[in-house]
């Protein structure tokens, strides 16, 4: 088990992981608190979301080693619909980030469903298949909007700057592309520049260059 925490965390260990998903709001009486728990070659992390006795909301991660690098696999996360728009999702994701950029992990991978496919390339995530990227270029184009070469797309920019489009029209074009699966594969790369700087840009990261752990 030792072996197991050490080559996805590096120095960092369950107690570390525990409090990086545990959340104080900064301005609202919302907090989280988790279980974390080894199962195999994994790390699985349940928790829930509170305001403050009442529960309104829970997430599931799972930290693992695949293909010789540390992953996140951001499992599900639900808030109840008269707590959404308080940001905190926000503030779970850009402490948690922050903790997976001091370690070894570097990837972040979800499968984006309900209103997922246009949320989280808010937060920075990207397509995983060219094929979507390209389906959105087709999209676009039939929008009459440039969105560039897939090869160049950038899930965050269509979502969140006039690269071509407004929020608004993106996030209408990632709508769009979800159908009819309803669900889109995502990473967000943490030793990707053009990621870091999306990040950074927002106050989620707080250096552009990357400083986590090398894997041992």
């Amino acid at each position: 088990m030792t072996e197991i925490i050490a080559r996805i965390l590096g120095e960092h260990s369950i107690s570390d992981v525990r409090e990086a998903f545990t959340l104080q709001h900064p301005e609202r009486p919302y907090t989280s608190t988790s279980s974390v728990t080894v199962k195999g070659d994994q790390i699985q992390i349940a928790g829930i979301f509170w305001s403050d006795r009442l529960q309104i909301g829970h997430f599931h991660r799972t930290l693992r080693f695949q293909k010789g690098s540390s992953c996140a696999f951001h499992d599900m996360i639900e808030i109840e619909p008269e707590h959404r728009d308080q940001d905190i999702a926000r503030h779970h994701y850009t402490k948690v980030l922050r903790f997976y950029d001091l370690s070894p992990i570097r990837l972040v991978r979800l499968d984006a469903e309900g209103d997922g496919p246009w949320i989280w390339p808010q937060f920075g995530f990207d397509l995983v298949s060219k094929k979507d990227k390209e389906r959105l270029v087709a999209l676009g184009n039939a929008q009459e909007v440039n969105l560039g070469s897939a090869d160049d797309l950038y899930a965050a920019d269509v979502a969140t700057t006039d690269k071509g489009t407004g929020s608004a029209l993106g996030t209408t074009l990632l709508r769009a592309l979800s159908k009819p699966n309803g669900r889109l594969q995502m990473i967000l790369r943490l030793d990707d520049p053009s990621h870091r700087a999306f990040l950074t840009a927002r106050g989620i990261l707080t250096k552009p260059t990357t400083h986590g752990a090398q894997n041992t």
